[in-house]
């Protein structure tokens, strides 16, 4: 992310170097829980207190222990003086928290800096101070600017507790308003272990984060990604991102660019600095969340960065004009002069032919771009050619991805190709329904895919069940259509290739050592700067003659079977004139996969297949209850029952004892009966299979014995934390047909005595 010389600021180099200093009195560790740093920036060297975890080292690189959640992130904004023209601004000791990573930011992203500036930090370990660090202009951002904040790329300077930050030379022009370094605390990790996204057969295009979920009929069954980390396998605090995704039409090309940050870093810490980058991002610099799409550390580790999907078109931060419709990925490192490891590049390689393979297009094609902002040689609205695999600089006058990564373009789109090839066709499904890696259907199925491999690379396609060649195409052929027998089929599609020439894998050039003593699990994929190539390590990987994708397809023609019910009951709950509670249930059964229940009278609703019960209200009168179940193929079947609720007043009730009526709007009818007397009771006879008890809940309500038929069927405490009218407090089913007799009796207990009654209902 090197800037081309700022116009018309003429940068004066000179020997002399004003320094300014920013130590930690003492360290003081930003806690990871939740509420620690808000979004937003904390004031000049603001410390509070926190705990740190203990620094145990990651199991596997770039990842959490699964389930440990997000981990919060910490921003500290030390305030930097304006100065003047000519002048090299100072600041004195400021004590600050402990941080990892830091940047300089300033009000209005359309202003740069009249000279460069660099910083180094002193480590915790030790307090030994680290080399200078140059913080050159960054050059991602959004396509429009909004209120977020201009600034440096950020440098990753491990666990520190102080910081010297200086300017080369003399400032052309004051230092921006509002110039600050903000120091970032990537929150403590206690422990992890590998939570990544593993490569599947099959992705969604339509999916969310992590292409989870289930299918519906026509999607797309897309090649498989690369391993990666997801945003919660690298401990993403959601809490950060400002506003929901934005998403393009498709994914037409994929940019390529450095960090500009030290290629020494332990692939341990990567989700520490993606972190770190994230929170720069969001809270130092104001955008939406993190900018690029996706980020590969220098061991050759897959990262999900920017959220909204990872098969999806999302619009990132990263190329300013050409956001839109593209993918940025960024590796960690600075690669201007060192290329990027064997690792990255085949990681890299992996990545480009999948996503572009999403949408229909090859790492070598050509592809056409809107600009959607004015500058860097292009005019916002015009359309532009681009390679689908293209470097930062092509679309921005930089110097990123670093001119050694820019010159292994080339064999990268070479590389990709030969994964193309390998990944195979994507295929959409129709008259199926998918479910995890199974398509179901009735009988017919429309098979339509899509290459990354040129049609003129395809000999041509072969559909294939249970083993058979059922169809033969030519290379331009992408559909066919199926009729399948009842039973699990496998249907499988087979590119067939002409001869494709031979991949010759680049080598990688002079890589940086890693930081003494961190872990390095490629250091043997990357020679050292005493190593020189030879044959053995520029190995030729053949090409497949053809790839082959293979489905499940099951056809099923029976439809569900009820094994029981439905069955209507009456429940617990709010009783009124216009609605009594009951509860529907069944038990559904199918061959294959149940797809889904929906009731279809009295009303309507729809239910999971594993549901078993429906909690609804009714009417008083007749009512007929009605269910359709379906199943994965489209096959369906119904049931229903009736039922008749009644209300029965209190009014009807058999009176022992003595009882007061009680008016209220809120009682069933306006009244109801109310008694403290002790052994007061009220009997109604009513005919049906179901009988409810209806009662006032209060706080100072009391207790009531309850008969049935004579028998005693329990106790009931009235007492609520609040006043609830018209409860039905105490319910049976399943009674035999024919009348049936409830009786309440007050319980009289001294300190509650009293009961409001208000009646029963009945279903028959």
């Amino acid at each position: 992310m090197h800037p081309s010389p700022l116009p018309h600021r003429g940068l004066l180099l000179v020997a002399s170097v004003a320094v300014v200093s920013v130590v930690a009195a003492s360290v003081v560790a930003a806690c990871s829980g939740p509420g620690v740093a808000g979004p937003g920036v904390a004031g000049p060297g603001v410390a509070g207190p926190a705990v740190a975890g203990p620094a145990v080292p990651e199991a596997a690189p770039g990842s959490l222990a699964e389930g440990a959640g997000p981990i919060r992130p910490a921003v500290n904004g030390v305030a930097l003086p304006v100065g003047r023209r000519g002048t090299a601004p100072r600041l004195a000791a400021h004590s600050v928290r402990r941080f990892s990573y830091v940047g300089l930011t300033w009000s209005d992203p359309r202003v740069g800096l009249s000279a460069p500036v660099q910083v180094r930090a002193r480590s915790t370990a030790g307090h030994r101070w680290g080399p200078w660090t140059d913080l050159p202009l960054s050059d991602d951002r959004p396509d429009t600017v909004g209120s977020v904040r201009g600034g440096t790329a950020g440098a990753w300077v491990g666990d520190s507790d102080g910081v010297e930050w200086r300017v080369h030379g003399v400032l052309a022009a004051p230092l921006p308003d509002g110039a600050r370094l903000d120091l970032v605390d990537p929150g403590r990790v206690g422990a992890s272990t590998v939570s990544r996204m593993a490569p599947a057969a099959f992705v969604l295009s339509g999916a969310g984060p992590g292409a989870t979920g289930t299918p519906a009929a026509g999607d797309v069954a897309a090649p498989g990604p690369p391993a990666m980390v997801s945003r919660a396998g690298w401990g993403a605090d959601e809490s950060l991102r400002k506003q929901a995704p934005a998403y393009g039409s498709a994914v037409k090309a994929v940019f390529v660019h450095h960090t500009v940050s030290s290629n020494t870093y332990s692939c341990n810490d990567s989700a520490s600095l993606i972190r770190s980058m994230y929170a720069y991002h969001t809270l130092g610099q104001g955008w939406n969340d993190i900018g690029y799409n996706f980020l590969v550390d220098r061991c050759g580790t897959l990262f999900e960065g920017r959220y909204g999907g990872v098969a999806r078109p999302v619009i990132g931060a990263h190329t300013y004009g050409f956001n839109t419709d593209t993918a940025g990925i960024a590796v960690i490192g600075t690669f201007s002069s060192v290329k990027a490891p064997q690792a990255v590049l085949s990681t890299l390689a992996q990545f480009v032919a999948w996503k572009l393979a999403l949408d229909d297009a090859g790492p070598n094609d050509l592809t056409t771009l809107t600009a959607g902002a004015t500058g860097n040689r292009f005019t916002a609205g015009h359309a532009y050619t681009f390679d689908t695999v293209s470097g930062h600089r092509d679309g921005y006058a930089t110097e990123c991805p670093g001119a050694a990564l820019y010159g292994q373009l080339p064999a990268l789109r070479v590389l990709a190709a030969g994964e193309a090839a390998r990944l195979g066709p994507g295929i959409t499904v129709t008259g199926a329904t998918a479910v995890g890696d199974r398509y179901f259907t009735a009988g017919k199925v429309g098979l339509r895919w899509t290459a990354a491999v040129p049609a003129a690379d395809v000999s041509g396609y072969t559909v294939l069940v249970d083993g058979s060649v059922v169809i033969t195409t030519d290379p331009a052929t992408r559909s066919a259509d199926l009729t399948l027998p009842p039973g699990s089929h496998s249907v499988a599609l087979r590119a067939t290739f002409q001869d494709l020439p031979q991949v010759s894998t680049p080598t990688s050039g002079p890589t940086s050592s890693p930081t003494s003593g961190s872990p390095d699990p490629t250091a043997s994929q990357s020679p050292t700067a005493s190593q020189s190539p030879t044959a053995s390590q520029s190995p030729t990987m053949e090409p497949p003659t053809s790839v082959t994708v293979t489905l499940t397809v099951v056809t099923d023609v029976r439809p569900p079977v009820f094994t029981s019910g439905p069955t209507l009951s009456l429940r617990s709950g709010t009783v009124n004139a216009t609605g009594i509670p009951v509860v529907v249930g069944w038990r559904v059964r199918d061959d294959n996969q149940l797809a889904r229940i929906s009731a279809t009278a009295p009303t309507t609703a729809r239910f999971a297949a594993t549901s078993t019960s429906w909690s609804t209200v009714a009417a008083p009168g007749l009512r007929r209850y009605a269910l359709t179940a379906v199943d994965a193929a489209g096959n369906a079947v119904s049931a229903a029952t009736t039922g008749r609720a009644s209300l029965v007043s209190e009014t009807t009730a058999a009176r022992s004892g003595t009882w007061v009526r009680a008016v209220h709007d809120s009682y069933d009818g306006g009244s109801a009966l109310f008694s403290a007397t002790k052994d007061a009771s009220l009997t109604w006879t009513v005919n049906g299979r179901g009988v409810a008890l209806v009662a006032t809940r209060t706080k100072w309500s009391g207790q009531a014995r309850v008969y049935l038929d004579g028998a005693s069927a329990g106790t009931v405490d009235l007492k609520g934390a609040f006043t609830a009218y018209r409860q039905a407090v105490w319910v049976r089913n399943g009674l035999s047909a024919g009348p049936h007799t409830v009786r309440l009796v007050v319980v009289g207990t001294a300190a509650r005595p009293t009961v409001i009654a208000d009646g029963v209902v009945a279903l028959g």
